[in-house]
This record gives structure tokens, C-alpha cells and sequence, in this order.
């Protein structure tokens, strides 16, 4: 409690979190570690931690790259946020972006110096999240942008069976992927909507991305991880739950297509990403990692009701 009371007490610290959107990072580490559980068959070493380290620091880049950039129009219409308010100057903020990409490609690096593959991944990651920020963030285009983002982040959790094997099956990996790149295209394109609620037949796009990033979930289940018994049951059931609770959210919004609710929901959708992330691992078997995914809700949802994740 004392440490809760501390931590958002202190303005500056608290401005520095809100820049990096630090609850949304946690969501980055469950794509990593679902990742690689999956690719390596729940055989998980320490080594891991390079990655989970570079995909933090490539996530909380990007957000801080983004306020440095939408400077201009955060000044007119999110005045409070840390770079408008005076609280983080531009050129340190700046900084803390430039610090941040290099930290995040030296561990990619140094995850494993005698196959570059994850190192590739990072710079591929690094490219992604500057044209989204700098050049495609508007409509389809920049959602599917982000939605790539998420792709390489997905796939540098991948690489990491280069450390057991020399085989990086980029088929695999690109399908046990594609649901996530759905879902946080769809997520992405919602959020262009969360200021002024212009036009509510973005929930038809979005409901539409929603169903893509569901069908390699059903593929995965019968063609992939080839489920039968009470493992196909489990996966069925975790499928008909997430397929519900995301349901029920849409619903709400349908009726109530407003900035707020909005919002509540790209909040909402960001942190299921950790039992999205939990529910492909379950799928491939692997339930103690699955668990241990779980808990990082906890944090997240702390985090989450002291600061802005959007």
C-alpha cells in the first residue's frame, strides 16, 4: 500500500508513466512469453528476459514517440497529458525515446550474438513502430500499421527458439500470430473514434477484423494443435467465453457509441490482450504458463486505475 501511495504520489514519476503508457507494456511481455511457450513447447530458459526486456522498451518507445509527435494536437485537444502540460519537455522526452530504441536493439543483440534473427525482428519491430507514429497513423491504413507493431513484437517472442534450435518456422510462427495482429488492428481503428465518436460504422470494420483474428484461433484448435479429449473441450469453451465477453462489449458500445464508452472499451480491450495471450497458450497445452500470464492482470489492472492506457 505504502508503495501504491509513493508511486503516484510522486508528479513527476507519474508523468513519466502516463508518457510510456506503462500498464499497456505489460501486455507487450504475455505477447512474448506466449510466443515463445508456443514455439519452443513451454521450454522456457532464462534467456528470455533479453526478449522481454527489448519488447518493454520497444513498446513504451513507441508511446513516447507518439506524444512527442502528436505534440501539436495533444496541446489542443489533451492539454493535461505530461508533454503539453509542461511536465516532461519535448527534447527529453525526446531522448528518453532514443535511449529506449537502443536499449531494446542491444538486447535483441544480445539474446543470441550467433543467430541474428531476433535482432532482424527488432529493427523490423523498430521500422514498424516509426512509419505508424510518423507516417501511416490515419484510417485502415495506419491500424493495420499498428496491427504490425504487435506482428514483429509477436514474432521476436518467436525467435526465441533460436536458442534451443536453428529452425525458425516463419509460417508457424506467422499464424499463431495473425490473431493478435487482428485483434490490435481492430482495437487501433476503434481508438480513432475515441475524441469525437464521428462515425459509428467503424464498428463494422472493426467487428469485421474481430472475426479474422478468430478464425486462425479455430484453424489453430483443429488443424494445428490437433485438440481432442478435455483439452478440445477447455479450448472451446475458452473460445465461446472470449467470443461472448467481446460480444457483450460491442453490444454496450452499439447502444451507447459515445468518446467515454469508448474509451472504456480500447481500455477494456487492451488488458484482455494478457487472456488473449493466456488463451493461446491453454490452446497449445501449456497451462502453467497460461496461469502465470494470468497473474500479470493484477498489476496491470493496478496500473490501469491510476493511469491512462490510451
Amino acid at each position: 500500500m505504502w508503495f501504491r501511495i509513493n508511486l503516484f504520489g510522486n508528479r513527476k514519476l507519474k508523468a513519466y508513466l502516463q508518457l510510456i503508457r506503462a500498464p499497456n507494456g505489460i501486455t507487450a511481455v504475455t505477447n512474448i512469453v506466449a510466443a515463445a511457450a508456443i514455439v519452443s513447447g513451454g521450454q522456457l530458459t532464462w534467456q528470455l528476459l533479453y526478449l522481454v526486456v527489448a519488447s518493454m522498451c520497444f513498446y513504451y518507445a513507441g508511446m513516447a514517440l507518439n506524444d512527442c509527435l502528436d505534440f501539436a494536437e495533444d496541446a489542443q485537444e489533451r492539454p493535461f497529458r505530461p508533454l503539453p502540460s509542461g511536465q516532461i519537455s519535448l527534447v527529453r522526452a525526446q531522448k528518453i525515446v532514443s535511449v529506449l530504441f537502443c536499449i531494446a536493439l542491444v538486447a535483441c543483440y544480445l539474446f543470441n550474438p550467433n543467430n541474428l534473427t531476433s535482432l532482424v525482428l527488432g529493427v523490423c519491430l523498430t521500422l514498424s513502430i516509426v512509419l505508424y507514429n510518423a507516417v501511416f497513423k490515419q484510417g485502415l491504413l495506419g491500424a493495420f500499421t499498428m496491427g504490425s507493431c504487435r506482428l514483429f513484437n509477436w514474432l521476436l517472442g518467436a525467435s526465441f527458439v533460436t536458442v534451443t534450435t536453428e529452425q525458425f518456422d516463419l509460417i508457424f510462427a506467422l499464424l499463431v500470430a495473425s490473431p493478435i495482429f487482428f485483434y490490435i488492428t481492430a482495437v487501433t481503428f476503434l481508438s480513432k473514434q475515441e475524441t469525437h465518436a464521428s462515425n459509428k460504422d467503424t464498428l463494422i470494420m472493426v467487428e469485421l477484423l474481430l472475426g479474422l483474428a478468430y478464425l486462425p484461433l479455430v484453424y489453430l484448435h483443429w488443424s494445428v494443435f490437433q485438440l481432442t479429449g478435455w483439452p478440445s473441450l477447455l479450448s472451446w469453451i475458452l473460445l465461446t467465453v472470449a467470443a461472448l465477453f467481446l460480444l457483450q462489449r460491442f453490444v454496450l458500445l452499439t447502444t451507447n457509441f459515445t468518446p467515454k464508452q469508448i474509451q472504456l472499451t480500447i481500455k477494456w480491450m487492451i488488458i484482455a490482450v494478457i487472456p488473449f495471450d493466456a488463451m493461446l497458450v491453454a490452446m497449445a497445452g501449456h497451462y502453467s504458463i497460461a496461469l502465470m500470464l494470468l497473474v500479470l492482470l493484477f498489476p496491470c489492472r493496478m496500473l490501469a486505475q491510476k493511469l491512462y492506457m490510451t
